[in-house]
């Protein structure tokens, strides 16, 4: 049940619903014949990713790209040289503001936030395989309840690179849990749903040149409750009338990036432009995850939507530090709720090093994404690549 980004459906519910101020004017829910959309508005991941607006599907580079495109577990940069290589990435998120679905309502009041992702890559020669897990877990206050959400999205990727690395294949499972209870504790559960998903992917990288194109599809997935309704009359949890089944829409990628150690302007530093667009198919007769928890009806992707990513990177201290800038247009899944334009930023500073298979660097990534209702700031460690 997830998908991508999965990424990341992640904090989708972590702002869900929370202490409501603006209420849903809809209907209230009547019956059990509906579904919940988990659908990944904002980016996120990591903050390389974060602080270039989300435009990765043609980057492929490391860990932390592989919720973005499972051809990213075989794809070599030219920084990979040897037989052997691997990279990781682990980082936390810290969000504000309360609108994160964009579905206008913004009064959501959360804490005991703990959102995380980490990412592992591992490749021999011509073969790679990866995971990316972004477990999610915190408490919302809202309609004088206290709700527990655990989210967790996680990718596991195969990927094949020609010998001459111009092409790149993938193919990879999304694996989703999202469980919603109700009480400090957690004790009545409302929700606790798992499915997976298929995800494929390529990457061509002409002449191993500065360009790349990349591409990624990733199918619907849905989780059905384990619960049999046999009764007239709906079927509750905890007093709420529960969906049929939780969904996230099929997503197609498309994107190209430029990426050279010496650019023809900006003094010659190195520079990264990246540019993609992201397709979301509609739903049939689903609602938001707000629509649950308040049991009244919003209905979400009764068409499809879109969102436009563009990022540049600069290496300004060459070999020291990287500063980043981007931005997306995201389109709400629901009717009637005016799109919204995200500012992007962060920076990459090269700490440490060791020696394990070879010479490794750490650095200290952040990122930062603003826009109407909703803002997000990451600090990650990774991996620097010269």
């Amino acid at each position: 049940m997830l998908f991508r980004h999965i990424p990341l459906i992640i904090l989708m519910l972590v702002m869900l619903y929370t202490s409501l101020q603006a209420e849903l004017s809809g209907p209230p829910i009547t019956d059990n014949n509906y579904k919940v959309e988990v659908h990944l508005g904002p980016v996120l991941g990591s903050a390389k990713k974060v602080a270039l607006g989300g435009a990765y599907s043609a980057i492929g580079d490391g860990a932390g790209s592989l919720i973005d495109n499972p051809a990213s577990a075989g794809f070599r940069p030219h920084h990979s040289t040897g037989d052997w290589d691997y990279d990781a990435t682990i980082g936390s998120f810290i969000v504000g503001d309360n609108d994160f679905d964009n579905n206008g309502n913004d009064t959501f009041t959360y804490e005991n936030n703990r959102i995380t992702n980490f990412g592992f890559l591992l490749q021999y020669r011509q073969f790679g395989f990866g995971f990316h897990i972004t477990p999610h877990e915190f408490e919302s206050i809202g309609i004088g309840e206290t709700y527990t959400y655990t989210v967790g999205v996680s990718n596991v990727s195969l990927g094949y690179t020609t010998r001459d690395r111009q092409w790149t294949f993938g193919a990879g499972t999304r694996i989703v849990n999202i469980a919603i209870a109700r009480g400090p504790s957690g004790s009545e559960k409302l929700l606790d749903l798992s499915s997976t998903g298929p995800a494929f992917g390529f990457i061509w990288h002409p002449d191993s040149g500065p360009l790349r194109f990349g591409a990624q599809y990733a199918s619907a997935v849905k989780s059905n409750q384990d619960t049999e309704i046999i009764s007239d009359q709906p079927y509750r949890v905890a007093g709420l009338i529960i969906p049929q089944e939780a969904t996230i829409p099929t997503e197609i990628a498309v994107g190209t990036s430029y990426e050279s150690v010496t650019s023809p302007f900006l003094y010659g530093l190195p520079l990264l432009c990246a540019f993609e667009i992201k397709y979301f198919d509609k739903t049939e007769n689903t609602y938001g995850v707000e629509s649950f928890l308040e049991q009244k009806v919003q209905e979400s992707g009764t068409s499809a939507s879109y969102k436009i990513h563009a990022g540049v990177q600069v290496e300004v201290l060459p070999g020291r530090f990287r500063l980043r800038a981007g931005t997306y247009h995201e389109q709400s899944r629901f009717d009637g709720i005016s799109p919204r334009q995200h500012v992007t930023g962060g920076g990459e500073l090269r700490i440490w090093q060791f020696n394990l298979l070879g010479t490794h660097y750490v650095s200290l990534n952040y990122a930062f994404d603003v826009a109407r209702d909703y803002s997000n700031n990451i600090i990650s460690i990774g991996f620097w690549h010269f």
